[in-house]
């Protein structure tokens, strides 16, 4: 299991539960800088996060380490006037890339995501067909999609030209492991990432200020909270160390604001143990019944 850094919140204001804003550039500099001391590898931005890349690659383009980072093509098929057009598609595509490559300063890409599963269907799979085609023209070493739910989850992960899924879950949701998602991707060897391990920071909003529509999550956080105080972690050790024990095969992405957030999320991980068999049926019997209005921030009224 690897630390993948997650860098929107180092290019716009992200996350139900943030309070301080994106950091400005040097803050974001530092935190990155620490991520290398740390030895982290891998970082997830996307096209959409604001001037995430731009900052990722000002930083890199001055440090020379090995790292992977995962960018994302905005959403295409709501961007176009006549998305029906595969010039105009095709158009679009090839400036996000070359977009995404001069933010990044790179002339490679190391795994280029669909922000959309919508427009991995589009005009009969056109976008994905075409890049794979142009690949090594391109220098695009791989392929993803980023998934909400599990709608043509089992049509993606059977797709060759996929090796890299980006979903959620949290200590609520579970609905790709329950599903069997996460244990064929690891059959296929494909890279799994976790992102939302703490819904947003939804689990560290107060009761009050939870927005109206899902204000029955705090009686599911309340229920979690009772069987976490049993196990004697906190919050964080507890869901680090389940996902640890029940997710082996991925990558969680921590997004963070500050180093010492950074530093605290690298040493949960780091510092991780073996999670008692009892805890996951618990776990899974508690999120069973989500509503998925609660689970999936697009429902949520900010």
């Amino acid at each position: 299991m690897n630390f993948t850094l997650g860098t929107a919140q180092l290019g716009l204001d992200y996350g139900i539960a943030n309070s301080s804003g994106k950091p400005d550039k040097n803050s974001a500099f530092e935190i990155l800088n620490q991520s290398v001391k740390s030895g982290v590898r891998y970082y997830d931005t996307a096209a959409a996060y604001g001037n995430s890349e731009e900052i990722l690659g000002e930083f890199f383009s001055s440090h020379n380490s090995d790292v992977f980072i995962i960018t994302k093509i905005p959403p295409v098929a709501e961007s176009l006037k006549n998305p029906d057009d595969e010039i105009e598609i095709i158009d679009f595509v090839l400036n996000s890339v070359n977009n995404s490559k001069k933010n990044l300063r790179r002339d490679y890409l190391d795994c280029l995501m669909f922000h959309r599963v919508e427009d991995y269907f589009l005009n009969e799979k056109l976008i994905l067909s075409y890049l794979c085609e142009h690949a090594n023209d391109l220098k695009i070493n791989s392929f993803g999609i980023s998934l909400y739910d599990l709608n043509h989850s089992e049509e993606l992960l059977n797709d060759d030209m996929l090796s890299a899924y980006q979903i959620p879950a949290n200590l609520l949701d579970h609905r790709f492991l329950n599903s069997g998602f996460i244990q064929k991707a690891g059959e296929l060897k494909n890279h799994i990432f976790i992102r939302s391990l703490y819904l947003q920071g939804l689990f560290f909003v107060d009761e009050k200020n939870i927005p109206e529509n899902i204000k029955e999550f705090s009686n599911y956080k309340r229920q979690l909270l009772n069987i976490i105080e049993k196990s004697g972690m906190s919050f964080p050790q507890f869901t680090v160390n389940f996902f640890k024990t029940f997710y082996s095969n991925c990558n969680l992405i921590f997004g963070c604001e500050s180093v010492s957030q950074l530093i605290d999320n690298i040493n949960l991980l780091n510092n991780s143990e073996s999670l008692d068999e009892k805890y996951f049926s618990e776990v899974i019997d508690l999120s069973g019944n989500i509503p998925v209005e609660i689970i999936n921030p697009s429902f949520w009224v900010k």
